[in-house]
């Protein structure tokens, strides 16, 4: 489980294939319930950003809840996605074979760059 303020975010194994994900609750506690068999891993992650867009939108702001607080909860999912950007790009760089770095090398080299 993870949590955003105060929404709760929890994938569980679903027996029914046409079953994404829900969000529920009130302003007070949002829950985001995402199917864990979603094979595609873009899948998965564009449904819980779709039902967090739902918890924002439909739960939190409809019941008057705080446009700062809202904010807060924004700033907090893309500092964490930057976070995973950069993650990524290490990991990435670091796994990269040393063949196509040297590759890269001598391109680079040899174009002055």
């Amino acid at each position: 489980m993870s949590k955003i303020g105060n929404i709760d975010i929890t994938e569980e194994n679903m027996s029914a294939s046409d079953f994404n994900g829900a969000s529920f609750g009130s302003e007070e506690n949002v829950k985001i319930l995402i199917n864990r068999n979603i094979d595609n891993h873009h899948r998965r992650r564009f449904t819980k950003a779709h039902e967090l867009g739902h918890a924002i939108l439909h739960i939190l702001l409809a019941n008057n809840r705080s446009f700062n607080v809202v904010i807060a909860i924004l700033h907090t999912m893309v500092r964490i996605i930057l976070n995973m950007k950069k993650a990524n790009t290490f990991a990435s760089s670091l796994l990269m074979p040393s063949k196509l770095i040297e590759k890269k090398f001598i391109e680079m080299t040899y174009l002055g760059n």
